[in-house]
């Protein structure tokens, strides 16, 4: 049966969201984002809220920098120097899209403040975009509801308040899929364009994009056209996305794949399929995965019902982005799912108001009721797995700001703690520091050894005797020190608490700042008022961590 409600769902409107209906929702939910960060304190937090985030930040600014004051220069020796300063830099290990985003932003000012706008920016355009696409079929009453789905979710409303990635990614992802869904209907060059710049820009910001190669095959097998590949114009987009992504990634591969947590296989998979399944449901509530998994049932078993072609493009989407995640070993994390809530959000709306509307055929109900209901059962659902966000910041600006005013003449500042205070510690200083004059070692490298993503941990000093020799022989001016839950787990923070206790005379506290969960000592050692020789051993270490 085909109701009033399904009418607004046909391929007459899809997906021709105006400009003006898209920017309107995206304003609203950007605003919203605006909201949520300020009472959630995004806009205090210092890059350390996620392990990614510092990175991301330090590789923006750098470009940013060198676009600034360094241009003309090697941008690979310019790259290294500022690695040594702020060993943060990550461009390689992702694709570089993201980074040059953000470093355009710092436009408007070169500081977190900004990249945090950039997030709240993004983050509207995510739930807009869908709530735009749906509300031009079934009214503003839903299209809200879809975006609300979005924006609610724990995962991507903790993100807001993170310099990371992944919401630009889901904005990329659902806009190659609109692209697509034009070069698909209409086999003009236009849509051919779009569709390879979207799904460029979105392979180089992830490589979980990669799964957009799976979107055509998988969205003509819904439509029963397969020898649609074969077009001049679809194939001619695939040749242009090959060429502008392949040359990165082929660059790239090893040192991308270095940061793998699991091998490829179906031992992998096994575990990735049930994980993002379960991550499905905690993102959005199981009202609303249960109505995903029918919608996603009901577009590929055949069926051809005249309501439905408009979740055809975003069931193959979602399709495309999981079968890619359930292959690719990278890791297992419910913010990979980030990309496919917008469809994830229109597919369980779709899904819900057939179901309404079928329950009406019993007792009937208007189109504005039932439109009601579909929305209340939306943001009830995602409601039921709400998590109130909120910043935990390692004060680590007061930190800088102690030891700059205690003295510049040695740049060398030893941290140690977990890897994301290291991580907030080298945003906080390349941040303040357009021109870098210190240099942020790692205790994490220097002390330890171990991949990218810290696996295969080992201490490297086998007493603290051999820690306080190379501390002293590498001129080391400051140490900070953070006792906290996640660095008290390697072993050599450990072994530092106790030279630092044991010695007394080596260690001068300067200042304490109070931070969650603990506390950061400040130390001036006894070379903090001399400048390091460049020849130093500490120097090549430093051009080392990874």
């Amino acid at each position: 049966m085909t109701t009033d409600v399904h009418r607004r769902f046909s391929a007459e409107t899809w997906p021709r969201t105006g400009p003006a209906n898209a920017a309107l929702y995206s304003a609203f939910f950007g605003l919203m984002c605006v909201f949520s960060q300020v009472l959630s304190g995004g806009y205090q937090s210092d890059r350390g809220q996620a392990g990614d985030e510092a990175s991301h930040f330090v590789s923006a600014l750098m470009i940013y920098d060198y676009f600034i004051g360094h241009i003309g220069e090697n941008p690979i020796v310019f790259a290294k120097d500022y690695y040594a300063h702020f060993p943060r830099v990550a461009i390689g290990h992702w694709p570089p899209f993201f980074e040059i985003v953000q470093a355009v932003s710092f436009i408007f000012g070169r500081s977190g403040t900004t990249a945090i706008v950039l997030q709240a920016l993004v983050a509207g355009l995510t739930a807009g975009l869908p709530a735009a696409v749906v509300s031009r079929r079934q009214g503003p009453l839903i299209g809200f509801a879809v975006g609300a789905v979005v924006f609610l979710s724990p995962y991507f409303l903790f993100l807001t308040n993170t310099v990371m990635a992944d919401s630009l990614l889901a904005v990329l992802v659902f806009s190659a899929g609109l692209a697509w869904d034009r070069l698909y209907r209409n086999n003009d060059w236009k849509g051919c364009l779009l569709f390879a710049g979207f799904a460029s820009a979105a392979i180089l910001t992830k490589g979980s994009a990669f799964g957009l190669a799976l979107l055509p095959p998988i969205y003509l097998l819904i439509k029963r056209d397969l020898l649609a590949i074969f077009r001049p114009r679809v194939m001619a987009s695939g040749v242009l996305v090959a060429f502008l992504v392949i040359p990165w990634y082929v660059a790239t591969y090893a040192y991308a794949t270095d940061g793998f947590n699991y091998s490829w296989g179906w031992t992998f998979t096994g575990l990735a399929i049930p994980s993002y399944l379960l991550g499905i449901v905690t993102s959005v509530g199981l009202p609303i995965a249960i109505a995903f998994a029918l919608g996603l049932l009901d577009v590929t078993r055949g069926s051809r019902a005249d309501d439905r072609d408009d979740v055809e493009l975003n069931a193959a989407l979602s399709l495309a982005m999981l079968v890619f995640l359930f292959a690719t070993p990278a890791a297992i994390s419910p913010r990979y799912l980030i990309p496919i809530l917008p469809s994830v959000a229109v597919i369980a709306i779709w899904t819900l108001s057939r179901l309404i509307s079928w329950a009406g055929t019993i007792r009937p109900l208007s189109s504005g009721y039932q439109n009601a209901i579909v929305a209340c059962l939306s943001v009830i659902s995602v409601a039921s797995v709400f998590e109130r966000p909120h910043v935990e910041p390692f004060n680590s600006a007061a930190v800088a700001a102690l030891i700059e005013k205690h003295g510049h003449e040695n740049p060398l500042v030893l941290v140690s703690g977990s890897t994301r205070f290291e991580g907030s510690m080298i945003a906080t200083f390349a941040e303040r520091e357009s021109v870098p004059f210190h240099y942020v070692v790692r205790a994490t490298k220097v002390f330890a050894s171990g991949d990218f993503m810290g696996s295969n941990y080992r201490p490297r000093f086998a007493s603290e005797q051999e820690m306080k020799d190379w501390i002293l022989s590498n001129q080391i001016g400051y140490l900070v020190f953070f006792e906290d839950p996640e660095g008290q787990l390697l072993s050599h923070n450990t072994s530092l608490r106790g030279l630092i206790d044991g010695d007394d005379r080596l260690f001068t506290v300067i200042g304490r700042i109070k931070s969650e969960p603990g506390n950061i000592d400040v130390y001036a050692l006894p070379s903090a008022g001399i400048q390091p020789a460049p020849g130093n051993s500490v120097f090549s270490e430093i051009q080392l961590q990874k």
